[in-house]
């Protein structure tokens, strides 16, 4: 369950994140996308009552920030993967086989 407190236009952000099966969140910097994003997919963990995994792919310079983030506003575990030398494509195509038995519900890939 999300912890913290959205603004109303972030509360905007994450209906209509978890809502749409294709939305882009396309804010200034500093206005809390990470936050928002956390906040959606925890609500459509919660609104589906079943137990999922997200892939969170971003550069190396901020798997820090999610982790803190994913650490102060929700109760999730998380495994963050770094390092690696192959081209995402095949990474993504190949998580749910590859982290099947990871107990996480985020996985954060730089």
């Amino acid at each position: 369950m999300f912890k913290g407190h959205l603004y109303p236009f972030q509360e905007i952000g994450v209906e209509k994140l978890s809502t749409s099966s294709y939305y882009l969140l396309g804010d200034n910097v500093g206005l809390g996308k990470t936050i928002q994003s956390l906040a959606a997919v925890e609500k459509k963990h919660f609104n589906q009552y079943i137990f999922q995994r997200t892939l969170i792919v971003c550069p190396n310079t901020i798997v820090k920030q999610w982790a803190e983030k994913i650490n102060e506003f929700t109760d999730s575990n998380f495994v963050i993967i770094t390092g690696t030398t192959i081209p995402a494509t095949p990474v993504v195509k190949a998580f749910p086989r590859k982290f099947r038995r990871e107990i996480s519900d985020f996985f954060i890939l730089d």
